[in-house]
């Protein structure tokens, strides 16, 4: 056939409604239907709702015999995302792999993707173990020291550079927590972040429980739109319960906290460095990781992706620790 794809050029009414495609119908032009006689619903994990436009629920596969977690596009949750994702590759990338495109060919993303024609929503299977929470690894790290110094800096690494590959794309996540951020271990020993429940992105408003994760410039009303800088800070948060197994401080709202009320009038450094700060004890934080939370926990969100760009291009590479066994409890 000696007429390619790309030497046919579109009429005018064919670019017309090219231009007048959402994403949602880019998304539904692509995708397979779903398989209703192979997935079987056996509970809503949670519940769509008017903050969370997607829906995540458990279904059996009967066709590898194990459930496994779907999450439900609602075409509301499409209608209400921003003009930069125009294609479900995007999604997938982001719900999947944190902003971190996979080695897989694009045209293999399809593969977990579906469009369900009697609800108009799009599914996404996980076909992928998802490992543990930080929020388990945490609890499961050794007392603070090198030993768990060296492990919390590589998954410290991989959670920076997934934000970064996020903010590549255009996208910030806006609530990064321990709970919703998940830890594979690789063959090679290394580990892999992957971010999810990007639905909780739209709304900066935190619920009490993860105040202590929110940048103080979003408290303050800087920002109405989550951010690559608020992203950050709350890897530095993350940071932080890595290697001490607890949180620095349990707000960043005005006079809610004296803990961060000193870092925020001293300095994030002057609080690592106080005597009443654990961080401080002998032998459990080194000075090099003690910069790297100061950079991530910059008060100024300028400053602060500044010094984290200029950070990830010395970031020391750690040596691969062996996978610690579940310890004593900490208070995360």
């Amino acid at each position: 056939d000696l007429i390619s794809e790309e030497s046919v050029t579109p009429t005018l009414s064919e670019e017309a409604l090219d231009l007048q495609r959402t994403p949602y119908e880019d998304a539904l032009a692509t995708l397979p239907a779903w398989d209703s006689a192979r997935y079987e619903m056996l509970h809503v994990l949670r519940a769509a709702s008017r903050s969370w436009l997607s829906q995540i629920e458990i279904h059996f596969d009967s066709l590898e015999k194990r459930a496994v977690p779907v999450k439900r596009f609602t075409p509301q949750w499409f209608q209400a995302q921003s003009t930069t994702i125009s294609t479900l590759k995007d999604i997938l990338v982001l719900e999947r792999s944190g902003g971190v495109a996979p080695s897989c060919p694009s045209d293999s993303w399809c593969s977990g993707a579906y469009q369900d024609g009697a609800s108009g929503a799009v599914l996404l299977v996980c076909d992928e173990e998802l490992g543990d929470s930080l929020f388990d690894r945490c609890v499961a790290l050794p007392v603070p020291g090198s030993p768990r110094e060296a492990e919390a800096l590589a998954i410290l690494r991989s959670l920076i550079q997934a934000t970064v590959d996020l903010d590549s794309l255009g996208m910030a996540h806006g609530r990064i927590r321990a709970e919703n951020t998940w830890l594979q271990h690789l063959p090679n020993g290394d580990c892999k972040v992957l971010l999810s429940d990007f639905g909780q992105s739209r709304s900066l408003e935190d619920q009490g429980c993860d105040a202590m994760f929110v940048a103080p410039e979003l408290v303050e009303g800087q920002s109405t739109t989550p951010t690559h800088a608020g992203d950050l800070f709350s890897c530095g948060v993350l940071g932080y319960a890595l290697a001490m197994g607890r949180y620095p401080w349990f707000s960043t709202r005005p006079g809610k906290c004296k803990t961060f009320s000193f870092a925020k009038s001293q300095g994030v450094q002057s609080l690592l460095k106080d005597r009443r700060c654990p961080a401080s004890k002998e032998g459990r934080m080194s000075s090099e990781y003690k910069e790297i939370l100061g950079c991530l926990l910059e008060l100024d969100p300028g400053i602060r992706e500044q010094k984290a760009l200029s950070m990830r291009a010395t970031l020391p590479q750690p040596v691969h620790p062996p996978h610690s066994e579940p310890g004593r409890a900490h208070h995360i």
